[in-house]
C-alpha cells in the first residue's frame, strides 16, 4: 500500500523528532561545551518550533480537508499525528529545562517563547505529562524560564 501525503509528512515529522532527540541527547553528553554558546541551543529550539509548526500545519490540512468532504476521517493517520505530537512534546519537556535556564542567564533567547507557548500547547493537546510524579501545570512554563514560582514543587 503506498503511503498518502498526510502519511509521507507524519513519517517525515517523526524523523525529524528523532533527530531532535538524538541531538539533544548529544548536548547532554558534551553539554559544557554548549553550555558556552547559546547559538547551538537556539538551533535547536528552532528546529523544534519548526516540527511543532509542520505538525500543526498538517493537522489543519487534515481537519479542513475532512471537515470540506474533500477526504474522509483517516483514524490511521490521526493516531499517527496524535502519536508524532507525543514524541514532540516529550522532546519539548527535556528541552524545557535547559532553555528556561538560557532565558534566565542570556535574557534573549532566539524562538524561546515561540518553543514555551508550543510546549504549553503540545501538552495540552497530548492531556498534560507528568515530570517526576507531579503534574507540571500548563500556566507555570513561561514562569519557570524567569525563576521557579512553586521551589516547594520544583525544587530550588
Amino acid at each position: 500500500m503506498t503511503a498518502t501525503l498526510p502519511q509521507r509528512k507524519i513519517k517525515f515529522a517523526e524523523k525529524e523528532v528523532t533527530r531532535l532527540h538524538d541531538d539533544f541527547e548529544e548536548w547532554k553528553q558534551d553539554h559544557e561545551a554548549l553550555e558556552r554558546d547559546c547559538w547551538p541551543w537556539e538551533n535547536l529550539i528552532r528546529r523544534a518550533n519548526g516540527i511543532f509548526k509542520e505538525l500543526g500545519s498538517l493537522a489543519a490540512s487534515l481537519e479542513r480537508d475532512a471537515l470540506n468532504g474533500v477526504v474522509e476521517y483517516n483514524e490511521e493517520i490521526d493516531s499517527l499525528l496524535s502519536t508524532c505530537y507525543e514524541s514532540w512534546t516529550e522532546v519539548a519537556l527535556d528541552m524545557q529545562p535547559e532553555v528556561c535556564r538560557l532565558m534566565r542567564t542570556y535574557h534573549e533567547v532566539d524562538g524561546a517563547e515561540e518553543f514555551l507557548a508550543n510546549l504549553e500547547e503540545g501538552q495540552a493537546l497530548v492531556g498534560g505529562h507528568t515530570i517526576g510524579e507531579t503534574l507540571l501545570p500548563t500556566a507555570d512554563l513561561s514562569v519557570l524560564a524567569r525563576g521557579n514560582p512553586r521551589p516547594e514543587l520544583y525544587g530550588s
